[in-house]
């Protein structure tokens, strides 16, 4: 040992203290004399001593002992192919961090090591220097997760050097730090790690967590995870070094790795950019959607550290199929993270079949500062939309003879890829046919046939088999649809040609599906042909009729006489029946003439019962009060039949121990003891609200208010709130009870049947009076259609007030409306009737004979919008008092 100490290692000495505060610097500083080393030759620390003056190729080949078996070979970080895959062996309990590679690597990897070099480098001579390699050589981590970098020297052969030494050093300004320098193989007996200070050959040394030395290996090592996999392993190749690097927080790493044995600044030195983020996420799955209904993706990514949301990410949505867009049409879009976390857009289907579109997901972060955009993470995610197709297929005769039986097929299909839900299927009979049979009974409906199929699965098909008999001759028209929930309706129509007779009828009228009213007038048109080349004489025209419709000419049977027809022919007539009862009413029309068969055919109309207008009224207040306080009561008057209502008077009176204070709306009529008001038209389910505001005025252990609604045909409901009054410690400051006065109609009304009046017992105080609004103190006038901007089919409803602010009383108040010349008149609806009406835009009401002091009368004029254009609708009053008029306009647009 002394002979190898003198004769063959470097001398390492203690480095004297610089500063001076120690003669000697504490281990491992060291001051070396290299006497053995051979600059840049790749052979590393030669001890000539122990050489012995042969080759190592000359040694004999001597058999090596039984290897024991191996695990799955770990990927080379140079991303050659694996090895083929093979069952997995457990790990043990706790796996070591560094294996080294002996007798267990396989012969395939050992000669695939042979001709590697550097890196994956193949031989070469054309550089003779030796080179730093580093890899990787940029690299994206997670905050808190280690980054193993590997570093070697590169020989112009193309072959790693062992053992050389190597510096490492994160630079100034960087995140993170070292974590652990890398080990070296040290031997069975592991002697080369107590010897290496005599061969001054430093085994690898955190000297500070931004700088540490190294050497590289002798030996291939493997770095695992401590999984039981091996494919997330890190081989370390003989003649590399590996050192860990972290970071808690996000930035940028900058480390340096240095071989200080090499000369030459860019030979010797190599850098790597570790850029550590924050983040974790969740990718959205594919999903499977039923329908075209749009599909939403979200994205979660979330702080690793603190689980908070990354919001100044951003996740790309990319579709890489052109089967769907974004909400807004595109295909590529950035969504920033929200502050829940996701980032979430919509998938809209283009085609109505459906499809799949795959979506490509990358997390990424934005570019900011000195940072540029960084993708941390992408995936895939595949949508399908399924759909239900549902076609239906009518075959048949092209032509067929009268009288004579045809058969048809009626298909329903289904060709998408969802089962379709409460699948209907229906036929419309033609004029001039009559069925006969059908494989499956259908429901019928006047000339409408209904199968239900229900559910109808993807490619599954019904097939249904009618047969009608030709009873009129002509071109008839067969139809079949399908509908279901979610589409529109399907249909398909076959044309069959009907050998004709000489004499056809046709017959238009209303829809047999439609209900009407009982009392409505229906009209048919109806047209008698004759087909044939000759003239047809005594041509006779009956119609036999149901009890639920009347002729104004009498009772079924009716006849008329057309004469004679001549070829080709045809005399066109109007039926006009009104409707009496309700339920299903069907009349037959047939034809004759002397030299002709006779034709017929006949219609059907659905009459509805007609409904039964009804209200109600709900009154609701405080459950006690004190004398002199005021309090407030709600009166609700609601339709709650499905037919609207006009002409409804709400009354609300109270017992004595109250005194009114004032209501909202404005009442039409009040007095000490009741209010009213007017409802001009109530809708269907529609409800209006009254607020009366109430002082008490003596206590009383009950005192009650009652509210009425009445309406046309005896309608009348009730209901009343009581309650107790409390003494208060006062009495009212200066009120003096009045007597009360009479609620009536407005003026020029006339009450309703079965209404009154209330009782009257005085004039109303002056102060009611005064509470009336006087804008202007004028007639006043005004007319509104509640929007400016309308289509051609709408339904327009004009209010129309007529208001007195004048402090005295005015007479024959005369109110002329006209609608615009777009619409025409629909109803009308108020407190008094129309006089006149001049066409269908122009009405003038009933004179109102006195209209009082702030007192008002309102209207509701309906009209139907038929052309496009400029809406003016104008509404004018005249009074005795203001003979010149005023009026009011109201100016809106119509679009087709």
């Amino acid at each position: 040992m002394v002979l190898m100490v003198g004769g063959c290692a470097n001398v390492r000495l203690p480095a004297i203290d610089p500063s001076g505060q120690h003669i000697l610097l504490p281990p491992p500083n060291y001051t070396t004399l290299n006497t053995a080393h051979q600059k840049a030759t790749g052979e590393g620390h030669r001890c000539r001593l122990f050489r012995k003056n042969r080759n190592d190729a000359d040694l004999a080949f001597q058999s090596p002992s039984t290897p024991p078996n191996c695990q799955q070979s770990a990927i080379m970080p140079s991303g050659n192919p694996a090895l083929p895959e093979l069952d997995p062996i457990p790990a043990d309990p706790v796996a070591p961090r560094v294996i080294t590679v002996g007798t267990c690597q396989q012969p395939q990897e050992a000669a695939e090591d042979a001709n590697r070099g550097c890196f994956g480098n193949t031989r070469t001579a054309s550089d003779p220097q030796s080179v730093v390699s580093l890899a990787p050589r940029e690299q994206v981590a997670m905050v808190g997760s280690e980054v193993v970098l590997l570093a070697g020297v590169c020989r112009s052969d193309g072959y790693f050097v062992k053992r050389e030494p190597l510096e490492w050093a994160l630079a100034q300004g960087s995140v993170g730090n070292f974590v652990d320098p890398g080990q070296t193989f040290v031997g069975k007996l592991g002697l080369r790690g107590r010897v290496s200070e005599i061969f001054a050959e430093p085994l690898p040394e955190m000297v500070s967590n931004n700088y540490a030395v190294g050497i590289t290996s002798n030996k291939t090592q493997v770095l695992t995870r401590g999984t039981v996999v091996t494919t997330d392993d890190v081989i370390v190749q003989s003649g590399q070094a590996w050192i860990g690097v972290t970071s808690p927080v996000e930035g940028t790493s900058y480390v340096t790795v240095m071989a200080p044995a090499l000369d030459g600044w860019e030979q010797r030195t190599q850098t790597v950019v570790v850029q550590w983020v924050d983040a974790q996420w969740e990718m959205p799955p594919s999903a499977i959607i039923n329908g075209n209904q749009p599909h939403t993706l979200t994205t979660k990514v979330t702080r690793k550290l603190s689980g908070a949301a990354a919001t100044n990410y951003v996740v790309n949505y990319q579709i890489l199929d052109p089967t769907a867009t974004f909400s807004d049409g595109s295909t590529s879009s950035d969504v920033p993270v929200d502050t829940n976390g996701l980032a979430s857009i919509q998938v809209r289907p283009i085609s109505p079949n459906g499809g799949t579109t795959r979506v490509s997901v990358q997390v990424v972060r934005p570019a900011r500062g000195q940072f540029d955009r960084l993708t941390l993470g992408q995936g895939e995610a595949a949508l399908t939309w399924t759909t239900s197709q549902v076609a239906a297929q009518i075959r048949g005769p092209q032509s067929v003879s009268l009288n004579e039986s045809a058969r048809y097929e009626l298909e329903v299909r289904n060709t998408g890829t969802l089962a379709a839900d409460n699948v209907l299927l229906r036929a419309l009979v033609p004029a001039g046919f009559e069925l006969l049979s059908a494989s499956i009974q259908p429901q019928t409906t006047g000339g409408r046939l209904d199968w239900t199929i229900g559910t109808l699965g993807p490619s599954e098909s019904r097939l249904i088999e009618v047969t009608y008999r030709a009873s009129q001759s002509g071109t008839a028209r067969h139809c079949v649809s399908v509908q279901y929930p979610g589409a529109m309706p399907i249909e398909d129509c076959l044309t069959t040609q009907v050998t004709a007779e000489a004499l056809f009828i046709e017959m238009l009228g209303p829809n047999p599906d439609v209900p009407l009213p009982v009392g409505q007038e229906i009209l048919y048109q109806v047209s008698v042909t004759n087909r044939s080349d000759r003239r047809l004489s005594g041509v006779l025209l009956s119609d036999r009729f149901d009890a639920g419709l009347q002729h104004s000419s009498g009772a079924s049977p009716l006849e008329w006489a057309i004469g004679s027809l001549g070829p080709r022919e045809t005399r066109k007539v109007g039926l006009r029946f009104r409707t009496l009862a309700p339920g299903k009413h069907c009349h037959v029309l047939e034809v004759t003439a002397s030299d002709a068969p006779p034709a017929r055919t006949n219609a059907c109309v659905t009459v509805a019962a007609q409904a039964q207008p009804d209200v109600s009224i709900n009154k609701t207040g405080p459950n006690q009060m004190v004398v002199g306080q005021e309090q407030e009561f709600l009166i609700v008057v609601k339709n709650t039949s499905n037919t609207p209502i006009s002409n409804l008077q709400v009354i609300d009176t109270y017992d004595p121990e109250f005194r009114f204070v004032r209501a909202e709306p404005q009442e039409a009529n009040s007095g000490p003891q009741g209010i009213m008001w007017y409802i001009t038209r109530l809708g269907p389910g529609e409800s209006q609200t009254f607020r009366v505001t109430c002082q008490a005025m003596f206590d009383v252990r009950q005192a009650c208010t009652r509210s009425f609604v009445r309406g046309p045909g005896g309608l009348e409901r009730t209901d009343q709130h009581c309650l107790a009054i409390l003494p208060g410690s006062s009495a009212p400051g200066n009120f003096t009870p009045n007597s009360p006065r009479t609620i009536g109609p407005p003026p020029g009304a006339v009450p309703l049947p079965g209404t009154s009046a209330l009782p009257s017992r005085g004039a109303p105080r002056d102060d009611d009076l005064s509470r009336a609004r006087q804008p202007d103190g004028e007639l006043q006038v005004t007319i509104g259609g509640r929007g400016d901007r309308w289509q051609v089919g709408d339904t327009v409803a004009y209010q129309v007030t007529v208001r007195n602010n004048r402090p005295v009383a005015d007479r024959d108040v005369v109110l002329t409306i006209s609608l615009p010349s777009q619409a025409t008149l629909v109803d009308y609806a108020g407190t008094v009737a129309a006089a006149e009406t001049f066409g269908d835009r122009t009405l003038r009401m009933v004179p109102v004979r006195t209209l009082r002091p702030g007192e008002s009368v309102s209207f509701e004029v309906t009209a139907r919008l038929v052309t496009p254009g400029q809406l003016v609708a104008a509404a004018r009053a005249t009074s005795q008092r203001v003979p010149e008029g005023v009026t009011s306009q109201d100016v809106a647009m119509a679009t087709s």
